[in-house]
């Protein structure tokens, strides 16, 4: 990209690893469950909003660890937050918890977020 303007080139191994994340939903319910079955469009979705704000540091060109940790620690958060709501429902039979299932769908845009705002903080060193 052009050097004089500011725009880096984007993460070749970041651009890998944010592709990969999408088949990890995909992955880890096949190896849960025998196959995906039916599920998935759901899995590739998941897999989506998983890798959503790594693609952005990727293509950001953010060599900084410190939003690559920013973002693994949101993500593993709101997906630690999922599964343990999902274990909970199970165990008590309370069914499908819906403002988790919201809260996912918001996790990319927050994360993706707190992964600029430490983009702009550690450029600004």
């Amino acid at each position: 990209m052009t050097a004089g303007r500011g725009l880096r080139e984007p993460s070749r191994i970041g651009c890998i690893i944010a592709l990969a994340l999408i088949l990890v939903p995909g992955i880890v319910s096949s190896a849960l469950r025998g196959s995906v079955g039916e599920d998935w469009p759901f899995a590739i979705l998941y897999g989506v909003l998983l890798a959503v704000p790594f693609g952005y540091l990727a293509l950001e060109g953010a060599r900084n660890w410190m939003p690559w940790i920013v973002a693994i620690a949101l993500t593993a958060c709101f997906w630690g937050a999922l599964i343990g709501s999902s274990i909970l429902s199970a165990r008590h039979h309370t069914g499908v918890n819906f403002g988790m299932g919201l809260m996912m769908l918001a996790s990319p845009i927050i994360v993706t977020f707190s992964a600029w705002a430490a983009v702009r903080s550690t450029k600004d060193r």
